[in-house]
């Protein structure tokens, strides 16, 4: 849980940072590319990093590892070359509109490869996952995410390369790691070429493909907007709407890491276990921490909105504060899914999961259409939040016919009142010292809804005490 808050902090880092050495335009356009590899990304795995988790028990017990590594790796391979193809063919479909021009084909060029050494790098780190090593696992998680980033900024804050720095930079960094990584597993497991077994495929992308198809979804419901508004707006306009979406992303992201790396994992087993009295708790007490999270995050940016994205990105992008209360929001919205959804993982009906994120992709494409031209960036926003509020909706009601969730709705109520009492004072309580107004801003903020949880809500006040108590005895 540690290692992944630390990858998704590197976001956040690098986030103010690019922010402010690319332009507009050049920012607009490493969204696009990016969400393109994205795409690629996830139509290219062909679902081998879901199957190890799945399989590895069973191939391990008796005693056909080397196949089943073999399989695993040489198999990512195959479908990242296959992945790398098809990014060149979404990057013709891409040049038939204005989005792709022939003075970034270096770019692209760069950005190419990245398919096939990130498909690599998940295979690998699924392997260390599945041989319980999520040390050496989180470690290269940590490296892969934090070399790229200091490369990209020597070559975009010393060297100026603009956009291409930023892409040579990721390409360098993750293609040595990858390396690393290569060689690690190398020395630790047996795998050859000549192991690839086709039965263990035929398994392993049966079972993986659904969850590609999903993925593919989701990623479709998160990103397609940003090709919808640079084909009706501009470039630019597409890094306005991605400032605040970015921002709010890895709020959202530290937070879901954390719950599905560490809780989802306790869920499961108790689940497997029989134990059905212990799921409803713990899946009542991740929705309740969750919330109790989330609540003021979402409180904080509506009403800071503005003076939190001129200090991250600059005032360039101070436009975008009127559309981050709807994506923070409807970010927060889809970190609940994954709880809200227990029901039919615990059913086994993963192909119900696909099938309503398609309609919710399909349904934000069909709105943006619509909205986009209309509205702008405001329809965008709109769309995003109502598609991710009726996915919500329709998906837990569905993951109730086989696992009804109790709602915690009192401490919900207690945390949605907190925050809205700190958002007004927020909003309304003037700081007389504007050069520090922002941190003075957020530690009030903090303190505040902290006294208020600890005057109304039971659960945390005896949470808070016995932690202090725990303190002052190893003091």
């Amino acid at each position: 849980m540690t290692g992944e808050v630390l990858v998704m902090a590197g976001g956040l880092i690098s986030f103010p940072i690019i922010a402010r050495l690319l332009s507009q335009e050049e920012y607009g356009l490493m969204v696009i590319v990016s969400t393109t590899l994205l795409l690629a990304e996830a139509m290219s795995t062909g679902g081998l990093h879901h199957a190890s988790l799945r399989f590895y028990p069973h191939y391990h017990e008796i005693g056909e590892t080397r196949s089943f590594y073999s399989t695993l790796i040489f198999g990512s391979l195959a479908f990242g070359a296959v992945g790398t193809l098809l990014l060149v063919f979404i990057f013709k479909i891409l040049s038939s509109f204005y989005f792709v021009s022939e003075n970034i084909r270096s770019i692209f060029f760069l950005a190419l490869p990245l398919v096939l050494i990130r498909i690599m790098t998940h295979i690998f780190g699924s392997l260390y996952r599945i041989r319980e090593k999520p040390g050496i696992y989180i470690s290269f998680a940590i490296l892969n995410k934090y070399v790229g980033l200091s490369l990209i900024i020597v070559f975009l804050s010393l060297l100026y390369l603009g956009l291409f720095g930023y892409y040579l930079g990721l390409f360098l960094g993750e293609l040595a790691v990858l390396l690393i990584y290569w060689f690690f597993i190398s020395r630790e497991i047996d795998y050859s070429v000549s192991s690839v077994s086709a039965s263990i495929l035929k398994e392993a992308t049966t079972y993986g493909f659904p969850l590609v198809f999903s993925g593919l979804a989701g990623t479709l419901l998160i990103s397609s907007d940003r090709y919808l508004i640079g084909h009706f707006l501009t470039k630019a306009d597409v890094a306005i709407y991605s400032v605040p979406y970015n921002l709010c992303s890895y709020l959202s992201g530290i937070l879901t890491s954390g719950f599905e790396f560490a809780l989802i994992p306790i869920i499961m087993n108790e689940w497997n276990k029989g134990f059905v009295d212990k799921v409803h708790l713990e899946l009542q007490r991740v929705i309740r921490l969750y919330c109790m999270a989330a609540f003021p995050l979402v409180a904080g940016t509506c009403a800071l909105g503005r003076q939190l994205i001129v200090l991250l990105a600059s005032d360039k992008y101070s436009e975008a504060h009127y559309i981050l209360p709807y994506i923070i929001v409807g970010v927060m919205i889809q970190g609940l899914l994954t709880p809200l959804m227990m029901g039919l993982v615990f059913s086994n009906s993963t192909r119900q999961i696909a099938f309503m994120t398609w309609q919710a992709a399909i349904l934000n494409v069909a709105m943006n259409l619509f909205l986009i031209p209309k509205f702008g960036l405001y329809g965008a926003a709109v769309s995003t939040l109502l598609c991710y509020a009726l996915l919500a909706v329709v998906g837990a009601v569905r993951s109730s016919k086989h696992f009804k969730i109790i709602m915690p709705w009192h401490p919900i109520g207690l945390y949605g009142l907190s925050a809205l009492l700190m958002f007004s004072a927020l909003k309304f309580v003037a700081i007389p010292f504007p050069d520090t107004a922002l941190p003075i801003q957020i530690g009030f903020g903090a303190v505040l809804y902290l006294c208020l949880l600890f005057t109304f809500d039971k659960k945390f006040r005896l949470m808070a005490l016995t932690q202090a108590q725990a303190f002052m005895k190893k003091q």
